[in-house]
């Protein structure tokens, strides 16, 4: 693969992800990690990326500063991967009357695989899923709340306080980086918060990430696994994550 080519993969991966480290470009296009740091030096002298401690961020499309990854161009990231996943997490759901779902892309496909289920009632910060439902047979609770243009969702106190006026029986929720030592991370605190609360109100909970999420630590602590009683996944993870699951009690989907 010539440099060229590598440097415009690796600027559309950031562009996705939003972030990434020296170690995961040099593993994913096997160079060394100099390499992957002139990599990113040149993606600096761009003018679309910032370095920082172990790898970069991306701040092309940051005109006011913002961090949050444009929605749309997070769903079309792993379509086959988050379509996996929702079917998995349909199964759980389909006894269930009431839902919590974050605003998560993960989330919003698996919220379309349920549009025929007349019987539940959905309590979302999602803005998204609005597009999607025409014919949608859910009862759909919107938080309102203060919206957030590149999330295509909701936060703040309102969204927060409307949560807490409900119980669901399951919180869907998805996220930056889980990992066994320090459990379950994201990027954004606004929307971190509304999970939180998700979590807080809900009997049980289900992760839905796709295999890249796995070993990864985000900036904001979300919860500790402890709190989690469903991991699903596109894929089966490793020897330890299987085995780590059996042994806590959380039944790991795949």
């Amino acid at each position: 693969m010539s440099n060229s080519i590598r440097l415009n993969e690796i600027e559309s991966l950031l562009e996705i992800k939003n972030q990434i480290t020296v170690s995961e470009i040099s593993d994913r296009w096997s160079i060394t990690d100099e390499t992957a740091r002139r990599d990113l030096d040149k993606l600096v002298l761009k003018g679309c990326v910032r370095r920082v401690h172990g790898g970069a961020i991306w701040v092309k499309d940051d005109e006011t500063n913002k961090s949050e990854i444009d929605f749309y161009k997070r769903q079309i990231a792993n379509t086959n991967e988050k379509k996996k996943i929702a079917l998995f997490a349909r199964d759980i759901i389909k006894n269930k009357r009431t839902l919590f779902c974050d605003s998560s892309t993960t989330c919003v496909e698996t919220l379309k695989s349920l549009k025929n289920d007349k019987n539940l009632t959905i309590v979302t910060n999602s803005c998204a899923i609005f597009r999607e439902i025409k014919d949608f047979k859910p009862n759909i609770i919107s938080t309102g709340g203060i919206y957030n243009k590149n999330t295509i969702s909701f936060h703040g106190e309102t969204a927060e306080r409307t949560i807490e006026n409900y119980h669901a029986e399951l919180s869907i929720i998805s996220c930056r980086g889980v990992d066994i030592i320090n459990g379950i991370t994201d990027s954004y605190d606004n929307e971190s918060s509304v999970k939180k609360k998700m979590i807080k109100c809900a009997n049980e909970v289900a992760l839905l990430v796709d295999n890249s999420k796995f070993n990864k630590t985000a900036f904001i602590r979300l919860t500790d696994l402890k709190f989690i009683n469903y991991i699903i996944t596109d894929s089966e993870p490793n020897i330890e994550w299987v085995n780590y699951c059996k042994d806590n009690n959380i039944k790991l989907l795949y």
